[in-house]
């Protein structure tokens, strides 16, 4: 038989039947049986066996069937498969025939290693323990393991003792001790209703409160807190000197040092965590589980600060070697580091990992340390989770740690690359490091491609800006005694028509641009009415806010109107419609009007409003319009045209 033995098919047969050295010793105490407790197995659910079940004797165990043994009160297969082991070795080590007389004391057989036939059979080294010993006796004096692993290291080792080590390593351990979850569930199934409630619920986890409990068991809360300590008292005493709970010592022993103090849950797969006594398991260990991180881990584990382990110097990156210390300090094993990224504020880019922020701005940080390299507007707003491009941009481009390189790369600063800022700044600090402050206008666009990935329409377009002195090829800066030439030609201005010595109107169709609330570009002409130029700008007051007109001497679009969109809301204008600023520079007054036409309008109804003009009388309206745009009466209409304002041109036109 052996550890897999069916008992419930040798149900009905005695242990005697099984093994005749029973009946041959029946009258021998049943404790020549059993070892040494302090110096072999404890046989645990052996002893507990033979105490419920009153045997004595050898003759008393001969006598049971293994049904008997089997219905004894808390004995189950690992009991009866000890006693299995038992009776076997004794079998193998006394093979006698019953005797004819039964002794009249254990005394008069010794043990049972001893044969009292009349014929004794002599001691013979058969198992291979036996072989190593006796060798290592007889070679070496050894009298212990310790002396005999000597002697093996030592000594030339003869071939049957050779043989032995051989078996040893593939022999049956012939252990079968009870599980450490067969220990807990007895142990568990033994408490009654109230205690076991209050394994469950307030021992293992913390699902109900001292008064639930109490309410259940009409009982008052105290009670069962006392019961509660009472319960975490008998198995701290059970776990640390209970002899039959080796096996869950050894398991709690094996558990704590597989799991650490932080690991995945796959690490305790063997584990059936509805079961009651793998929960109780878990709960020697000082283990709790956590499902929405998928982590099993010690009580009090923190995970460690991110910050202090990212490396310099863009401090982003988490340096491993810092991670491997932090995580050896508080317990985790090497194997579960990857694990304990996953707790981390981190995200794996380009093979590295990166501290990961909430701030977007901070995003796009992380990102260009891991890739070492500068990246493009699109691709590093796509990188940090945002929403709002323009939002972003405008934050990035505030941050001290990122510059950009060219118009739509940005790149960290601490690497040291050359800043671009705009096109002009670009284009002034490659001419003001020029020997002779100019520069070819070829050579400067062909250095602001190469060095920043401006293309020459762009830098060709900025050329123009008032910044700028550009003459038979060469550009360079304008100094205070060459003043930029305002155009006042007003005959090629859309929109603007000339109303006084120092004021004007500008006529505005609402579009999307303008509803978004995006400032307008106002035609230099009307900055020259208004009389101010480059690097000034005007505020005009007036009847539904303030207007605001700026001209950066940087930019080659001209003047440009601050937000009109408060005018048009004001207004109650719409996409479609027109709106027109008449403004008064010697009182610094603008007024805004909605123009609106009707069937029930007159052509010159209409054309007074679109313009600001008085055009009294009607036959006077024609020339009226040409000098407020500075054409002659002849062309108006097709000058008008020209420069866009058909809605203007139109009107006049129907004025015959």
């Amino acid at each position: 038989m052996s550890q897999h033995t069916d008992y419930d098919a040798l149900s009905k047969i005695t242990l005697g039947t099984t093994f005749p050295v029973l009946v041959a010793r029946s009258g021998l105490p049943i404790d020549v049986l059993l070892p040494d407790v302090e110096t072999g197995p404890s046989y645990a659910g052996a002893r507990r066996a033979i105490s419920r079940g009153g045997l004595r004797t050898l003759g008393d165990l001969a006598a049971q069937t293994w049904g008997d043994l089997r219905d004894l009160p808390y004995v189950g297969t690992g009991a009866l498969a000890e006693i299995e082991s038992l009776c076997g070795a004794a079998q193998r080590r006394d093979d006698v025939k019953p005797l004819d007389v039964e002794p009249e004391g254990a005394d008069a057989y010794g043990p049972l290693t001893q044969s009292t036939s009349p014929n004794p059979i002599p001691e013979v080294i058969f198992d291979p323990i036996s072989v190593l010993t006796h060798w290592g006796a007889a070679v070496a004096g050894a009298t212990t393991w310790r002396e005999v692993a000597a002697a093996l290291d030592a000594q030339a080792i003869p071939p049957d003792v050779l043989e032995a080590l051989e078996n040893i390593g593939t022999a049956s351990t012939g252990a079968n001790p009870q599980s450490a979850g067969a220990i807990l569930r007895e142990w568990v199934d033994e408490l009654g209703a109230r205690d076991s409630d209050i394994l469950r619920q307030r021992v293992i986890t913390r699902s109900a409160t001292l008064d639930d409990i109490g309410t259940r068991h009409d009982v008052t809360r105290e009670r069962i807190r006392q019961l509660e300590s009472h319960l975490k008292d008998r198995l701290g005493s059970l776990l640390d000197s209970e002899k039959a709970w080796h096996p869950v010592r050894w398991s709690v022993f094996d558990l704590k040092g597989r799991v650490g103090s932080c690991a995945p849950i796959s690490s305790i797969n063997d584990l059936d965590l509805c079961a009651i006594e793998d929960q109780l398991l878990l709960h020697l260990a000082g283990l709790t589980t956590k499902d929405f991180t998928n982590t099993v881990n010690r009580g009090g584990f923190v995970v460690p600060e991110s910050d202090g382990l990212a490396a310099e110097p863009d401090g982003v990156i988490i340096d491993m070697t810092k991670l491997e210390a932090a995580a050896e300090d508080i317990g985790v094993l090497s194997e579960y580091l990857s694990h304990l990224l996953t707790l981390l504020p981190v995200r794996e880019i380009e093979g590295s990992y990166v501290l990961w922020p909430k701030n977007m701005v901070q995003r796009s940080i992380a990102h260009l340390a891991a890739r070492q390299e500068p990246m493009g507007s699109e691709e590093l707003f796509a990188s940090s989770g945002g929403t709002s491009h323009r939002a972003w941009r405008n934050r990035v481009l505030e941050a001290p740690e990122i510059h950009r390189i060219s118009r739509n790369q940005f790149a960290l600063r601490s690497w040291g690359l050359a800043e671009y800022s705009s096109v002009v700044s670009n284009m002034l600090q490659l001419i003001d490091v020029s020997p002779t402050g100019s520069l070819w206008l070829r050579d400067l666009t062909e250095s602001l491609e190469r060095d920043f990935q401006i293309s020459p329409m762009t830098t060709q377009a900025y050329s123009v800006a008032p910044a700028f002195v550009v003459n038979d090829g060469l550009i360079w800066r304008r100094s205070s005694s060459e003043p930029y030439a305002v155009p006042s030609d007003i005959s090629h201005a859309r929109g603007v028509f000339r109303t006084g010595s120092q004021s004007a109107s500008w006529l505005l169709p609402v579009d999307g641009e303008l509803a978004r609330g995006s400032g307008r570009p106002a035609p230099q002409e009307l900055a020259h009415l208004l009389r101010f130029g480059p690097g000034e700008s005007v505020s005009f007051e007036g009847n539904r806010g303030r207007v605001r007109l700026n001209w950066n001497e940087r930019s080659h679009m001209g003047p440009t109107g601050s937000s009109l969109r408060p005018l048009m809301q004001a207004l109650e204008a719409t996409i479609g419609d027109h709106i027109r600023l008449d403004f008064d520079r010697l009182a610094n007054r603008v007024t805004a009007e909605r123009v609106i036409g009707t069937d029930e309008t007159t052509p010159l109804h209409d054309l007074c409003a679109a313009t600001g003009l008085s055009l009294e009388p009607a036959t006077e309206a024609r020339l009226a319009i040409a000098d407020a745009i500075g054409s002659d009466r002849d062309s108006v209409v097709n000058t008008l045209r020209y420069r866009g304002d058909d809605m203007v041109a139109d009107l006049l036109a129907a004025l015959g």
